[in-house]
C-alpha cells in the first residue's frame, strides 16, 4: 500500500509540475511577445530609417553638386531658385519614401 501511493504521489507531483511549468512557459512567450519582440523591432526599424536617411543626405549633397557643376559654379554653390527647388523636392521625397519603407 505504501509504493501505491508513492506513485500515487509522484504523478500528482509530476503533474503539478508539468502545469505549473506550462503556465510559466506561456507567460514568458506572452512577455517575449509584447515587451522584448517590439523594442527589438522598433531598434532595428530606427536603424534601417536611418541608414537610408543617410543616404538620401548623401544624395541630396551629390545632386546639389551636379547642379553647381551644370552651372559652371563650385561644390556647395548658391543653386538658382528652380534647381535649389528640384533638390529640395527630390530630397523631400526620397524621405517620405524612407519612412514608407520601414514604418
Amino acid at each position: 500500500m505504501g509504493s501505491q501511493h508513492q506513485a500515487r504521489i509522484s504523478a500528482r507531483a509530476i503533474f503539478n509540475f508539468s502545469i505549473i511549468l506550462a503556465v510559466l512557459l506561456i507567460a514568458f512567450s506572452v512577455f517575449y511577445y509584447f515587451v522584448i519582440f517590439p523594442s527589438k523591432s522598433s531598434k532595428e526599424r530606427e536603424t534601417k530609417v536611418t541608414d537610408c536617411l543617410i543616404k538620401v543626405e548623401a544624395n541630396y549633397k551629390q545632386t546639389w553638386d551636379k547642379y553647381c557643376k551644370s552651372e559652371g559654379l563650385n561644390s556647395g554653390c548658391k543653386l538658382p531658385v528652380n534647381l535649389a527647388d528640384a533638390a529640395d523636392n527630390n530630397r523631400k521625397q526620397l524621405r517620405e519614401e524612407c519612412y514608407k519603407r520601414y514604418p
